[in-house]
C-alpha cells in the first residue's frame, strides 16, 4: 500500500472539539521512513458450496504497516499544551465467517 494520509482533526476555531487542540505540525512516526513506509495487506477468502442447509463464506486477512489511527500525546508547545499525533507500526490479523441459511 504505497500511500499514507494523516488524519484531519478539528482546528482551534472549530465547533464540537475538546479543550486540547490536535496540532497538525507536531506529527511523529515509529517508522524511520515516516509517512513513506510501505505497508502490506493480504486477504484470502473462500466460499463453500450449496449444502442442504445453506452456503458458507470464510476469510482471513493480515495487515503490516502504519496504524491509521494515531495515538494523541499531550505535548508542551511554548505556553500551550497540544495533542501530538504519533503513528505507530502495527500487525493485525483477522478471521471472518458468514453462513447463509435457507432462502
Amino acid at each position: 500500500m504505497p500511500g499514507f494520509r494523516e488524519r484531519t482533526f478539528s482546528g482551534k476555531e472549530s465547533r464540537l472539539r475538546g479543550q486540547l487542540v490536535v496540532d497538525k505540525h507536531t506529527v511523529s512516526y515509529e517508522s524511520a521512513a515516516k509517512d513513506k513506509h510501505v505497508d502490506l495487506a493480504v486477504r484470502w477468502s473462500h466460499s463453500l458450496g450449496n449444502f442442504d442447509i445453506g452456503s458458507f463464506d470464510i476469510g482471513s486477512y493480515w495487515f503490516h504497516g502504519t496504524n491509521r489511527a494515531p495515538l494523541l500525546v499531550p505535548t508542551q508547545v511554548g505556553e500551550t499544551v497540544v495533542l501530538r499525533q504519533f503513528y505507530n507500526q502495527m500487525d493485525q490479523f483477522g478471521l471472518d465467517f458468514q453462513a447463509t441459511l435457507g432462502s
